[in-house]
């Protein structure tokens, strides 16, 4: 089995209360840093062989501790960065608006303003999945990655599709959304999905 963890960054520094999305800043706050730190021991005896990561910063930070502690390769790709979404920099009242629809790739604004969609998310973040399927196949690999874009690969890699019927809200019964932090565990044999579990500390 090959498995992966799909690591969210931890909480973050934010005094505006905005929506970051691929903004530059918004570093990682003491509370995201002990998240990471647990994160690592968790990792400990996991025989990790390498961690991809997003090159944003709440991200990139997430995954040097990680780095540092477990002592394993980082790689940064582009491939699994935020979604780029018209809600960047906007008050996280808008927050408001997503509950109502499910979630930000449904916002009326989103699509009006050609906000990223669940496709092109979907796609590049399975293009890095492949590569790493094939090129680490039976050894345990992390991606450091954002809520979105986590939630996006594993419902649609387990069978839930996110489609002008489905939000991701729809599916928070069969997986909950993954706060700052957490990890969503995947398991494959060769490039077939095989199972997926929250990892709950």
């Amino acid at each position: 089995m090959t498995t992966i963890y799909l690591v969210r960054h931890g909480e973050y520094e934010n005094p505006r209360q905005i929506n970051p999305v691929r903004l530059k800043g918004f570093p990682l706050s003491n509370e995201g840093i002990v998240q990471m730190e647990r994160n690592a021991n968790y990792f400990r005896n996991k025989n990790i062989k390498i961690i991809y990561s997003s090159p944003i910063l709440r991200t990139k930070q997430s995954a040097q501790i990680l780095k540092r502690l477990l002592k394993i390769p980082l790689i940064f790709s582009k491939s699994i960065i935020e979604v780029s979404s018209p809600i960047q920099g906007k008050s996280f009242l808008v927050l408001k608006e997503i509950e109502k629809y499910g979630d930000s790739f449904k916002l009326p604004y989103h699509l009006q303003k050609k906000g990223e969609t669940v496709e092109h998310v979907y796609r590049r973040m399975k293009r890095l999945l492949k590569k790493i399927l094939i090129k680490y196949q039976n050894k345990n690999v992390i991606i450091v990655s954002h809520g979105d874009p986590i939630m996006v690969l594993a419902l649609i890699e387990s069978g839930n599709p996110i489609d002008k019927q489905h939000a991701i809200h729809s599916y928070l019964s069969v997986l909950p959304y993954v706060p700052k932090g957490g990890i969503i565990k995947i398991e494959y044999n060769k490039t077939i999905f095989n199972s997926m579990e929250h990892i709950n500390f």
